[in-house]
């Protein structure tokens, strides 16, 4: 077999396979959705709109069931107190949709106690 021929039988086996990866990174939608709405609400300047919009996206992405983006947006939030309340919600949220275990996750993070002791306890009753 010449070096040429060697060098293409090579291209044909590894080019459909390296093209199939990428492919399948950019035909998930929802991800980029997500990244998108991020992007936006981590683009405001003006604290309290941010975090009011980074609220917004952590609430939908938990209705959605898109766990990174919740945390993200969750760990974006800078106002203590509403981000400990956006907790509360987007964790009973994924819990009763069945994400029990990143809600508990999410619980385990919120600051002040007696509203952390609540949230386990809605997410153990979640049927």
């Amino acid at each position: 077999m010449r070096p040429s021929s060697t060098i293409l039988m090579c291209a044909l086996y590894i080019l459909p396979y390296s093209c199939s990866k990428g492919t399948q990174r950019a035909s998930d939608p929802s991800r980029s959705k997500w990244d998108a709405k991020f992007s936006a609400a981590d683009g405001i300047r003006e604290t309290k709109v941010r975090d009011d919009a980074m609220k917004t996206v952590a609430k939908n992405a938990a209705a959605a069931g898109s766990h990174a983006v919740v945390i993200r947006a969750l760990d974006n939030i800078r106002d203590m107190r509403g981000q400990d309340q956006a907790s509360r919600d987007c964790a009973v949220t994924l819990a009763t949709n069945g994400h029990v275990e990143v809600a508990r996750q999410i619980a385990n993070k919120i600051r002040e106690t007696r509203m952390r002791d609540e949230t386990l306890k809605l997410i153990a009753q979640t049927k």
